[in-house]
């Protein structure tokens, strides 16, 4: 019976003594000849025996497949002493019983029993449990050995996520990513599933799904059972869980959370049609789902800073604006002193004050302030301050100019926006002050050391809009 003897690599010592079939030499768990070397492609090469002879084939690996020093282009019959390179993995063949004058392995020599392919796709299709054969080894106990390839799993779970963390700039683009990750971690998934809250009504719904053979004719059914304990308990779910032979729990069914310090993004949902997942699988799941939350945590938040960045700017922008709809300067009168201070309460707001002739000798002041803020309260002040001064010229009072400026913006239809107003003219000629306050704070007069509120009963009317 002929066998491979790892002669370097991280199984170095190892034999394995080949029956006839079909074996697949590669770093996925659930490969007959499972090599855990992060340089080695997760299905690397194929050996199998034609006839009499074996011979083995490169499966379009990463760093190829050599055969005494030279590369696998097509399938390569092997011999007895030949020498197999992969990655750093060397490994020799031996067709006949070791003698002593074989050469020895560079360390100590354990034998195992490996099935081949064809075993395991019966042992998949006849009993649906997804099994894997596992090797007896006098290096590693059977629960060594598992938890080893499940550390591979989780390392390689890990890579992927991260490299598509990197890949993906929305949130949307990582999800998609993560379902592609997931069939592949999971050979014996068939359908895949993530769930995502909405922020505004915090409903799951389905953002992303994939079926392994063919595109989803309709939306994937998620059973509540599996949301309710995912998000009750924040962990990993098995459901669909029956006992092998071997009286450890298989299912048909995985859920994690989407969860990131608390935060709940959503789901991830896993299914098979046969009972092919076992708590290792809801292991490997819940740390792909916990690197996952962590990412979908870091797509939003530079979403809301990218976000925020564009409305500061937009912000900068339209307060750029409202100041130059604002006098540039005060006017010069002789006898009179203007002071103005101009502050709004965001970085733009409604507030506005203006200084408009009549007339040589009419001088009128306006001070108003829109109810609202931001971006909408600056353009109502923009068409206020407009009326105004459009119909300055032939408006003799107050009272009438307010009149025809309401008739304007009334028509804007603008709901819930209005506009407080108090607008003055001054006649340098007369030195009188002629006012209405539309709604405003009441202005005051100071006299020496007291001061005056500037009431009249005729001249306060309703705000304006």
């Amino acid at each position: 019976m002929p066998s491979l003897v790892f002669l370097a690599g991280p199984i170095a010592g190892r034999r394995y003594k080949l029956a006839d079939g079909e074996y697949i030499i590669g770093r996925r768990s659930d490969c007959q000849i499972f090599v855990p070397d992060m340089r080695v492609s997760r299905q690397h090469a194929r050996l199998w025996k034609d006839n009499e002879a074996w011979a083995i084939e490169d499966l379009g690996s990463n760093n190829g497949t050599f055969v005494n020093g030279i590369k696998v282009l097509a399938a390569t019959p092997l011999r007895h002493d030949d020498e197999i390179l992969i990655a750093n993995n060397r490994i020799r063949v031996e067709s006949r019983d070791i003698t002593t004058d074989s050469r020895p392995p560079e360390n100590n020599v354990t034998i195992v029993d490996v099935s081949p392919t064809s075993s395991l796709i019966r042992s998949r299709e006849d009993s649906g449990s997804g099994k894997v054969p596992i090797v007896s080894s006098g290096m590693m106990s059977v629960a060594d050995q598992r938890a080893v390839r499940l550390l591979e799993r989780k390392l390689e779970a890990l890579t992927q996520i991260l490299q598509a963390t990197a890949a993906s700039d929305t949130s949307e683009a990582l999800i998609q990513k993560l379902v592609d990750a997931l069939l592949d971690l999971f050979p014996q998934a068939e359908d895949v599933g993530v769930l995502v809250e909405d922020e505004r009504t915090r409903e799951l719904k389905i953002q992303c799904q994939r079926h392994r053979k063919q595109a989803f004719g309709g939306d994937l059914r998620v059973p509540g059972t599996i949301i309710q304990h995912v998000i009750s308990d924040r962990r990993g779910v098995l459901l669909g869980e029956t006992a092998d032979e071997n009286d450890e729990g298989v299912g048909t069914r995985m859920g994690a959370p989407l969860i990131y310090h608390g935060v709940h993004y959503g789901v991830v949902y896993v299914e098979s049609k046969h009972s092919g997942f076992r708590q290792e699988d809801v292991d490997l799941l819940q740390t792909v789902a916990t690197q996952a939350g962590l990412a979908m945590h870091a797509t939003r938040v530079a979403a809301q800073l990218l976000s925020r960045e564009k409305l500061e700017r937009d912000l900068r922008v339209a307060r750029q604006i409202q100041r130059s709809l604002l006098p540039a300067n005060v006017p010069q009168v002789v006898g009179l002193d203007f002071a103005v201070h101009y502050e709004p309460a965001y970085q733009i707001g409604g507030d506005f004050y203006d200084f408009i002739w009549h007339d040589p000798s009419h001088l009128g002041l306006a001070v108003g302030d829109v109810a609202g803020k931001a971006i909408s309260a600056a353009l109502y002040m923009a068409r206020l301050t407009s009326e105004l001064r459009s119909r300055a010229a032939i408006a003799r009072t107050p009272a009438r100019l307010l009149r025809r400026v309401n008739q304007e913006i009334s028509q804007l239809g603008d709901d819930g926006m209005f506009a407080t107003l108090v607008y003055c003219i001054y006649d340098l000629e007369n030195r009188s002050l002629v006012f209405t306050n539309a709604g405003h704070c009441v202005p005051l007069l100071r006299r020496g050391d007291r001061v005056f509120p500037l009431q009249a009963e005729r001249a306060h009317t309703p705000p304006l809009g």
